[in-house]
């Protein structure tokens, strides 16, 4: 009887430690899995913030000024080597990362309407780029993982970034508020009056009230003994004047004199704006690039204008970023499209 129990003892103990066994196996290889796939998560998110990182900045400078026109250019190979380097200066798993040549940059065209990237490919028309994607991918090497045979995994993150027409943060260069709904069809002159032909106005932007004193500070800029036009955001609503106001076209004259390049002309971002009744306030729904090339403030024939023309190629206002309608002023600050 007693060797029995010894028998059925020895058993249990056995079994016992055959469990034990297995559990810790166990234990462990779920404490092994736990680290591989937590580093493969960490891997994972170093990666795309590696690849968030070198779209913004290939994207801030997709479209520039390079040639002291005022005028913004393609600047594809800038924002490649922008990229480029904004991967290798981030981190995976404790190592530099380096460009590799699987790696991928692609700058091109967000259609805002239909949600779409297209490719353009190589390109000198600034018109043509507003988005840089990049695609990066590598292959992590595993610790416990190796033991199911499993001894690397892929890790890829992809991102998208996106400079369009200027919104919040643009600032107008004169406080000229021009109607969205004029915009149609270009013009070559900017009416301010008060016959109900106008497609501009005076603008003091938030001040009150919108007169002479208030409006002509900003004609003369800080550069001239005033001040610059604030920042504006889309929405905002601006306070206009739709009279003549004779004393500010000798100002934007000076003004006029004094900016404009040897070709006679002076380029100048102008904010656009919805008009509200009544006719002395105006919603802000985007920037303008006009070019003025005379101000008439002696009056004439024709009266007192600002002659000039619109113009498609970009200007960049500087600080923006994207959210304006279109009409020829780019944002400077690229944004994410998740």
């Amino acid at each position: 009887m007693k060797r029995l129990s010894y028998s059925l003892i020895a058993n249990d103990i056995g079994n016992m430690a055959i469990i034990y066994t297995l559990s810790i196996s166990m234990f462990m290889g779920f404490m092994g899995l736990s680290i591989d796939l937590g580093m493969l998560y960490t891997a994972r998110t170093q990666l795309q913030n590696a690849t968030d990182a070198s779209a913004m900045a290939g994207a801030g400078v997709l479209v520039i000024e390079l040639d002291g026109n005022t005028v913004a250019d393609a600047n594809y190979d800038g924002a490649e080597e922008e990229s480029t380097t904004l991967v290798e200066a981030n981190a995976l798993l404790s190592q530099l990362l380096e460009w590799h040549q699987g790696d991928t940059f692609i700058a091109g065209f967000w259609d805002e309407e239909v949600m779409d990237f297209t490719s353009t490919g190589y390109t000198t028309d600034a018109k043509d780029l507003n988005a840089v994607h990049v695609r990066l991918r590598r292959s992590i090497d595993t610790f416990f993982m190796k033991i199911f045979g499993i001894h690397s995994v892929p890790v890829a993150a992809q991102s998208t970034a996106f400079v369009g027409c200027a919104g919040n943060g643009a600032r107008a260069d004169l406080p000229i508020a021009i109607n969205v709904d004029k915009l149609n069809e270009p013009f070559e002159v900017i009416v301010l009056n008060s016959e109900n032909e106008e497609n501009g106005q005076w603008t003091s932007f938030d001040i009150w009230p919108i007169n002479k004193n208030t409006i002509n500070p900003y004609i003369l800029g800080e550069a001239y003994g005033g001040i610059d036009p604030p920042p504006m955001i889309i929405g905002d609503d601006i306070y206009m004047n739709n009279g003549v106001i004779t004393p500010l076209f000798s100002t934007l004259e000076t003004r006029f004199n004094r900016e404009k390049n040897e070709d006679n002309e002076y380029r100048v971002c102008l904010p656009v704006v919805r008009w509200q009744p009544p006719q002395n306030r105006g919603t802000l729904v985007g920037f303008v690039h006009f070019v003025i090339t005379d101000v008439l403030a002696s009056g004439g024939p024709e009266g007192k204008q600002v002659v000039g023309y619109m113009h498609d190629d970009p200007i960049v206002a500087e600080g923006s970023i994207s959210g304006g309608a279109c009409f020829g002023v780019r944002a400077s600050r690229a944004v994410m499209l998740k």
